[in-house]
């Protein structure tokens, strides 16, 4: 039998001052299987508030454990960081664990994940509670789903999302001395190239004024835009 000894700091209420509870393992009241984890510190506007984060399925694995950082509120006192061991025996249910589809990259705009339907609930990360939801920023998201007003899911799934990569770049506008042209260069990184006058040359060489635009597509597979104004300038002087 493991005896685990947990000090938590709990806001009780308005009407009773801030108490230290000892919860002692295993006991008929607090014999609940979960991890309790103290002192997470996390923002609130300007300020910051002191939690007890829960690990309310200790036993499942990964994101199925259904870790809550903000499960408790903890009082302002100076007490080490801990972790208590497994409360009971790692027996849990099978849990599902499902696809969200493949890692990918948001080009622009928003993509829309998609957890299997069947489930009653559904807990995204994101604070959402639908079977699908529709992100715009990269990101690593997950789902929980099971019958309603679970703690432990029954299934679970994770996604990452990618920031698209480094853009294509030509450079700033040039201007130019009259009979002298520029070479512009597409990094080898690029591909699909594709200039407004429907060039698909790598390296082009520019000797009047114009603004030349050119896509083209990167690693990532998302495709780049880009243009360069090359002008001629007026004061010879400065070209000598």
């Amino acid at each position: 039998m493991v005896l685990v000894v947990v000090i938590v700091l709990l806001r009780i209420s308005k009407d009773e001052e801030n108490r230290c509870i000892k919860v002692s393992y295993p006991s008929n009241e607090y014999n609940d299987g979960k991890i309790y984890i103290s002192r997470i510190t996390l923002a609130a506007g300007n300020d910051s508030k002191d939690y007890v984060g829960v690990i309310q399925c200790p036993n499942l694995p990964q994101y199925a454990c259904n870790f809550d950082p903000r499960a408790l509120e903890a009082t302002h006192i100076n007490i080490a960081p801990l972790i208590n061991d497994l409360v009971k025996d790692p027996k849990a249910a099978p849990v599902t664990k499902f696809s969200l589809g493949n890692d990918t990259t948001i080009c622009s705009g928003s993509y829309t994940l998609n957890a299997p339907p069947g489930w009653q609930s559904y807990k995204w990360n994101t604070g959402d509670i639908t079977q699908s939801i529709t992100v715009t920023k990269p990101g690593l998201y997950h789902v929980l789903t099971g019958n309603t007003g679970f703690n432990c899911p029954s299934g679970y799934g994770y996604i990452n999302i990618f920031d698209k990569g480094k853009g294509l770049e030509l450079g700033p506008d040039t201007s130019l001395c009259a009979g002298t042209s520029y070479q512009l260069h597409i990094d080898n990184n690029f591909t699909n190239i594709l200039w407004a006058n429907g060039s698909n040359s790598r390296d082009t060489l520019i000797s009047t004024p114009n603004l030349y635009k050119v896509t083209a597509t990167g690693k990532d597979g998302c495709p780049s835009p880009d243009s360069i104004m090359i002008t001629i300038k007026n004061d010879v002087h400065n070209c000598i």
